[in-house]
């Protein structure tokens, strides 16, 4: 019992080392750069893991075109983790929050408002695999949005609207089978 305790403690210890938590960001840069035609970028990673993790200063920019594009920058996430999910080789998320993030949003010619469009991978050197924690599962009780800006485009570039000031507690359930979301407050 003694040398399976000192393995946990070795286990989470290693876990709080700003290498570990480093590889961590750089995979999640990674996984969003192979889905989307888009770079993520955070400033900071932090949390107790495998319990919570936070990150400060994420900026998500397009990569379409030659000029950078930012389509979002967020203050703040702190996001609660279930373990048992980790055991069973899927991330599960159970509380998240989102402070003053600034969203711009575009309108396609159909009228189709996007964040980020799918691709296929669009670097030959990144290899896109399948492993560990590649199903990620949102089961979300509690997760508030906070400080919200939402500026949306349209294709002219002459007409936008914006959204200021805004504050919502969700409830979310996004998995392999199901997409659900409940507005509680808005």
């Amino acid at each position: 019992l003694l040398v399976v305790l000192i393995i946990v403690g070795s286990l989470m210890g290693l876990l709080q080392l700003d290498m570990t938590q480093n590889y961590l960001a750089d995979r999640i840069e990674n996984q969003v750069e192979q889905t989307y035609n888009a770079d993520l970028s955070i400033g900071e990673i932090d949390g107790f893991l495998p319990f919570r993790l936070k990150m400060q200063d994420v900026l998500l920019t397009t990569s379409d075109s030659i000029q950078t594009d930012t389509l979002a920058t967020i203050d703040y996430i702190d996001s609660e983790i279930d373990v048992w999910g980790l055991l069973q080789n899927k991330i599960s998320i159970t509380g998240f929050t989102v402070e003053q993030p600034r969203i711009r949003l575009r309108a396609g010619r159909g009228g189709r408002i996007t964040l980020l469009e799918r691709n296929s991978p669009r670097k030959p050197n990144i290899q896109q695999t399948d492993g560990w924690f590649s199903h990620v599962e949102i089961i979300a009780p509690a997760m508030q949005i906070l400080n919200v800006t939402v500026t949306i485009t349209y294709p002219d570039k002459r007409q936008s609207v914006g959204l200021t000031q805004i504050n919502s507690t969700f409830f979310v359930d996004w998995s392999e089978n199901q997409r659900y979301l409940d507005v509680e407050s808005f």
